[in-house]
């Protein structure tokens, strides 16, 4: 629709208007192509197929004057029907004058997700090219921040690198923050806080959970904590992993997408929900602790202890563990 309103905006020759008139399906989806022809009154896989040949033929058109280049961000959270569109786009237009740039997670495509097999089918086409990124390294972490003119110590540059992984856009959320390094940006947890509103609140109990635990953490646990069996928490953590608060390698490993964002979402919480949620993984932590008295465990129970506000409880549980 994006491109529709933009190639309207620029203004439609007559060429560009004929392919309109013969498409009418654009006007189901842009309303403000109304105004050229009427709509075709198309729905489901009808309207998604010949939605699919009037992109194909309008861009063919505009490649006819000079090449032309369609930019995709987040492949990964395209859904089904937008997929289909662009594997048809891709089928027809591969010979022309086009360019189809698009970014994705990687992570996403090795989980299965939609996108697979028309990932597998690009960058296996010898005309396609895959082209991996990796985040920021130190020295590039110190040159954006010289960039953008903030006076940083070797020690600061650091500690935001070791706080993001390199991610370009948290680097520059801490380099520009008028927090201190070591705290959350607000724009940070504003952020957080939004998407947290658009997940369900099954979700959030897991999200929250997840966050008193840690950047990485074992799904049964919470699962335990919340009394979820297997195929709802994996719901759950799927819905989080869409919103890209949550992401999970080819592994299986569960972590939140960087530990700025497990900081910001238990900085989100209240702190009687803090509490609520430290003292009842604590317990979780007791009962499954067995007649092996692993220290690790048991440094774990006392910090959730502690971080619930059971001060004497803590005392007790780190006194265990020397």
């Amino acid at each position: 629709v994006r491109l529709l309103n933009a190639l309207l905006a620029q203004g439609l020759d007559d060429a560009l208007l004929d392919v309109v008139r013969a498409h009418p399906v654009i006007a189901d989806v842009a309303p403000d192509f109304r105004s050229i022809v009427e709509p075709a009154g198309l729905q489901d896989q009808q309207l998604q197929t010949e939605l699919a040949q009037a992109l194909a033929a309008l861009i063919r058109r505009l490649a006819d004057e000079r090449p032309v280049v369609l930019f995709m961000d987040d492949l990964h959270r395209s859904d089904e029907s937008s997929l289909a569109v662009l594997r048809f786009l891709v089928g027809k237009l591969m010979d022309w004058r086009f360019m189809l740039l698009g970014t994705y997670r990687e992570n996403e495509v090795v989980r299965g997700r939609p996108l697979g097999p028309l990932h597998e089918r690009l960058v296996t086409d010898p005309r396609g090219t895959h082209v991996s990124l990796m985040g920021l390294t130190r020295s590039q972490v110190e040159d954006l921040a010289r960039s953008l003119g903030a006076t940083k110590t070797a020690q600061d540059i650091e500690a935001i690198y070791a706080r993001t992984d390199g991610n370009p856009l948290l680097v520059r959320l801490l380099l520009t923050s008028p927090e201190g390094v070591a705290d959350t940006p607000a724009t940070l947890t504003e952020s957080v806080l939004a998407t947290l509103g658009a997940l369900s609140a099954e979700a959030t109990d897991v999200v929250e959970t997840a966050a008193a635990i840690g950047r990485e953490f074992d799904p049964d646990v919470v699962g335990d904590a919340l009394g979820l069996e297997e195929t709802a928490l994996d719901r759950r953590v799927q819905e989080a992993t869409r919103r890209g608060v949550l992401d999970r390698d080819q592994w299986a490993v569960v972590r939140f997408t960087h530990v700025l964002v497990q900081e910001a979402v238990l900085a989100a919480m209240s702190l009687p929900r803090r509490r609520q949620v430290h003292r009842r993984l604590a317990e979780i932590q007791v009962d499954s602790l067995g007649e092996h008295q692993d220290p690790r465990r048991m440094m774990q129970i006392a910090r959730h202890y502690e971080e619930s506000g059971e001060r004497l409880l803590a005392a007790e549980w780190w006194q265990r563990c020397h």
